[in-house]
C-alpha cells in the first residue's frame, strides 16, 4: 500500500464505536455499565496492538525507520562537529576513490576499446631500470627499432612538423558550437595554427594512466625530424612520451 484512506484518529473511532455498541449489548443484557464497558473491550481484545497493525499496513516502514535513523544521526553529528568533519571527509574521500577505480575497471575491464580488433593493441613502455625511472618516453631510433622488428603492423609517418589535430566530441561542441563544419578549420596551440581533420564520437576515452592523460581533448600526430628541425634526434633523445602500436594479427 502506498498510503491509508483513512487517518488514524478515524480508525480510533471506529474502535470506540463498536466497544460502545457491545457495552450497550451487554447493558441490556443484566451487567452493570462498568462491568459491559470491560466485558465489551475484553471481546474486542488489544486495542493497542490493533492500533499499531492499522499503522503497519498503510506505512512503508522501512521508509519510516530510515528516517528515524537519519534524524537521530543528525542530531548526533550537530553535537559532535569535529567528528562530523572527518566523517564527511572519509566518506567524500571513499566516495571519490571508489568512484575513480570503477571508472577505469569499467573503461579498460568492462568494456571493450572502442578500436577495431582491440586485443591487439599494446602500450610500449621504455623503463630505465638503472635509475628506477619509468615510462622514460621513446626515441626516434628505438621507434624505428620497433618498426623494423617485424613484431608490429609497419606504417607511415610524415617527418617534421605536422599541422592537422583530431579533437573530441566534448571540445567540439563547447569550443565551436557543434559547428557541422568543423574540419579544415584551425585551432591555435601555443603559437603555431593546426588544421582540424576530425571529431571523436561521444563517449571516446584517450587511453592513459592518469586522469589527465584519459581527459586529452586534442590528438595531434606526433613527428620525429625534418624541418624545422636540423638532425635526426639522438638514441636518448626522448621526444616521444608514450607510444601505441597494433601487434601483426599472428
Amino acid at each position: 500500500m502506498l498510503g491509508r484512506t483513512r487517518s488514524g484518529d478515524d480508525f480510533a473511532a471506529e474502535i470506540e464505536a463498536h466497544i460502545k455498541l457491545e457495552t450497550e449489548r451487554l447493558q441490556e443484557q443484566g451487567l452493570s455499565p462498568d462491568d459491559a464497558r470491560a466485558a465489551a473491550r475484553r471481546a474486542f481484545g488489544n486495542v493497542t496492538h490493533a492500533q499499531e497493525r492499522f499503522y503497519e499496513s498503510g506505512r512503508w516502514l522501512f521508509w519510516d525507520h530510515l528516517s528515524q535513523d537519519i534524524r537521530f544521526a543528525l542530531r548526533v553529528l550537530r553535537k559532535s562537529p569535529g567528528f562530523t568533519a572527518v566523517a564527511v571527509l572519509t566518506i567524500a574521500l571513499g566516495v571519490g576513490a571508489t568512484t575513480a577505480i570503477f571508472s577505469v575497471v569499467n573503461a579498460t575491464l568492462l568494456h571493450r576499446l572502442p578500436y577495431p580488433h582491440p586485443e591487439q593493441l599494446v602500450s610500449i613502455e621504455d623503463d630505465l631500470r638503472g635509475v628506477d625511472a619509468r615510462k622514460v618516453g621513446l626515441s626516434q631510433p628505438e621507434w624505428q627499432d620497433l618498426q623494423h622488428s617485424g613484431v608490429f603492423d609497419p606504417d607511415n609517418y610524415t617527418p617534421g612538423f605536422t599541422g592537422e589535430v583530431v579533437i573530441s566530441d566534448g571540445l567540439w561542441r563547447r569550443s565551436f558550437g557543434s559547428d557541422p563544419r568543423i574540419l579544415d578549420r584551425t585551432l591555435r596551440l601555443d603559437t603555431d595554427l593546426y588544421r582540424i581533420v576530425g571529431v571523436m564520437p561521444p563517449g571516446f576515452y584517450a587511453p592513459g594512466a592518469t586522469a589527465a592523460e584519459r581527459n586529452t581533448e586534442v590528438w595531434a600526430a606526433t613527428s620525429f625530424f625534418g624541418p624545422p628541425l636540423q638532425s635526426q634526434p639522438p638514441r636518448n633523445g626522448r621526444n616521444l612520451p608514450e607510444a601505441i602500436a597494433r601487434l601483426n594479427p599472428d
